[in-house]
């Protein structure tokens, strides 16, 4: 953690990034390579996502020498003007990147030509499969890791809080866990699904998860919050708004709820954490730096899930439940777990490649 901080600090160190100074203006043309990186709105430090993203844009820094440079706007009118700057400053730049770091400027960069000449200058916009004039996509198919967790979780209840709908990755991911859950759960139990908010400010609302996860938890609970009702599994597709959902269940602990850790390994961070649906974004786009300086092509769209190990289930060691679980008669234990995930592995996999297909 302290390498990361300390390889985010030297990042900042090297962007341009304010609103009110000179220092707002796109990077000038420069003879040597450069990597910006366009970061989801306000999605620095969520300890998450687009911090693992930035580790990648750190890493590749740290062995390549090559300047990294950031922006995290405060909002998509702030996005697309930087977008529109950093592409007219470097049209005719050799060996720029720009990575658009959220499926939210799809749109975005459907709309606005990239127009780059120079050699070796690309564009790529993470977690979208779109074919796009002048830009390379990659997505990460969530869909096979989050049918594991919930075959995994299939003899409890469900609760899944989605940042927004309509954003394929998270639509994806629901689809997932609901047909796992559905395919090997031993009784019929329920997947109940909210959204957070209409559109991508619903990445960036930590306070409102903790609200909702709060009243969602009195809802299950007697008045005073001191007896359970029955043991549900939360599954947070919220991005930077998920640590407010992970401070509501570990304050409300005692009331016996299970919490899936999304994208980075969220072992240790709290006791409701059994397992994490992890996702590799910063090894992919690590790769992907290392052929843009090895001057290799990248494919126009690529996806990547669980056989590409772009995902997997990070199970938290030593990892069991509390007292409450035996009064249902559930093993909550990371022996349990890990022999039921490596039993249904291949089912999870083939299931994301049939309905990637048919798509």
């Amino acid at each position: 953690m302290i390498r990361f901080w300390c390889g985010l600090l030297m990042v900042l160190a090297l962007t341009a990034c304010h609103d009110d100074d000179d220092q707002s203006q796109a990077p000038m043309e420069r003879s040597r390579p450069s990597v910006t990186l366009l970061t989801s709105i306000n999605g620095v430090g969520d300890n998450g996502y687009n911090d693992c993203i930035l580790n990648g844009l750190f890493k590749f820094y740290e062995q390549t020498g090559v300047v990294a440079q950031l922006h995290s706007p405060t909002n998509m009118a702030d996005a697309e003007r930087f977008y529109r700057e950093w592409l007219a400053s470097n049209a005719n730049t050799d060996s720029v990147v720009l990575i658009l770091g959220s499926s939210a400027y799809e749109q975005m960069a459907r709309q606005v030509p990239t127009g780059l000449k120079g050699k070796g200058s690309r564009v790529l916009l993470l977690e979208s499969s779109a074919a796009i004039d002048g830009v390379n996509t990659v997505a990460i198919d969530r869909y096979g890791a989050c049918y594991l967790a919930g075959v995994l979780l299939g003899s409890s209840p469900s609760y899944i809080l989605a940042a927004a709908p309509g954003f394929p990755e998270i639509e994806r991911a629901i689809a997932g866990y609901k047909d796992g859950h559905a395919a090997h759960q031993t009784t019929e139990h329920p997947v109940a699904v909210d959204y957070l908010a209409n559109g991508e400010e619903g990445f960036a609302m930590p306070d409102s998860a903790y609200h909702v996860m709060k009243q969602r938890i009195i809802s299950q609970t007697s008045d005073d919050l001191s007896s359970i009702v029955y043991i549900e599994t939360v599954l947070p597709l919220l991005g930077g708004s998920g640590i407010g959902a992970m401070k509501a269940m570990s304050d409300y602990e005692i009331n016996g709820g299970l919490m899936v850790g999304m994208d980075t390994d969220r072992s240790g961070q709290s006791s409701c954490i059994p397992f994490s649906v992890v996702i590799h974004i910063d090894d992919i786009l690590f790769d992907y730096l290392t052929e843009w300086r090895n001057g290799k092509p990248w494919a126009t769209t690529q996806t990547k899930g669980l056989e590409e190990q772009a995902t997997e289930i990070k199970f938290t060691p030593n990892y069991v439940f509390s007292s409450l679980a035996e009064l249902y008669n559930k093993d909550y234990s990371t022996t349990l777990f890990t022999q039921k995930a490596e039993q249904y592995r291949e089912e999870a996999i083939a299931k994301e490649k049939s309905t990637r297909q048919s798509q």
